[in-house]
């Protein structure tokens, strides 16, 4: 679910979209009960020790230790702590989770993501897919620190002028990567942009030189190496046929 609205955001006006989703709300509950364990176990330590008057602690020192426990986000409203007295030999602790809280928290806050942009024509389905494909993103980052294809670095250069002429035309071999890897997918290859070009790396073109008869030209053939599935489909998808090289120089070598 996804609601739509307007709303004024570091000074201009901007589209905000807030989404719900059930399989990002059954993670963050996850999540929230892992935090949950950990917070309710460092307040049962706190209890031990201050219930066995083996401790230094005085008001502050106790406030400190219960803040650190519920740093994390939402534990605060979600575990009230009550503390008395203020010295060591009087002071005294007492926690408890609050299951109303938490199903506030869970119908108002949890499983929702909201995003704002400044493309107001777009649709709320467009909004919603920019926002998650930002992995590819961050995958095109990882793959620019890939030293097999792609690869920003390293970098021979020392000018400023050149430099920028490096990382441009390492983005368009970037760009060209993920056009190869968009083209494969649209052909139903479910690969990696690495797997498109380690299968693409591996066809290779074969030159065999044929000793000179007496009378005539050295024989050269030339010929693609044998592809797999993977790399026969990729052939025809990108239509490397164009560009194979053809089946020697004599007609009595065609179809060898």
């Amino acid at each position: 679910m996804a609601y739509r609205g307007t709303k004024e955001v570091f000074g201009a006006p901007r589209t905000v979209v807030v989404t719900r989703s059930q399989s990002f709300l059954a993670k963050q509950l996850v999540g929230l009960h892992q935090t949950r364990r950990r917070v309710e176990v460092q307040l049962t330590e706190l209890d031990r020790l201050l219930s066995g008057r083996r401790h230094r602690m005085d008001r502050r020192a106790l406030e400190a230790r219960v803040a650190e426990a519920l740093a994390p986000r939402w534990m605060r409203s979600l575990y009230p702590v009550v503390m008395d007295g203020q010295k060591k030999d009087d002071i005294s602790l007492s926690w408890s989770f609050d299951p109303e809280a938490f199903e506030v928290l869970r119908e108002r806050e949890l499983g929702k993501r909201i995003v704002f942009t400044d493309r107001e024509h777009w649709t709320t389905e467009a909004i919603v897919a920019a926002y998650r494909s930002q992995w590819e993103v961050e995958a095109a980052f990882r793959q620019m620190k890939d030293p097999a294809h792609a690869a920003f670095r390293p970098i021979y250069h020392w000018t400023d002028q050149k430099i920028k002429v490096h990382a441009l035309y390492s983005v368009i071999a970037l760009m060209l990567v993920h056009l190869a890897w968009r083209q494969a997918r649209g052909g139903g290859l479910e690969l990696s942009p690495r797997e498109v070009m380690e299968a693409l790396a591996s066809i290779r073109e074969a030159t065999l030189l044929y000793a000179r008869e007496p009378r005539g030209k050295p024989r050269v053939f030339q010929k693609l190496t044998r592809m797999d599935q993977t790399q026969r489909t990729l052939f025809e998808i990108l239509g490397l046929e164009a560009l194979a090289p053809r089946v020697g120089n004599t007609a009595k070598w065609r179809g060898f």
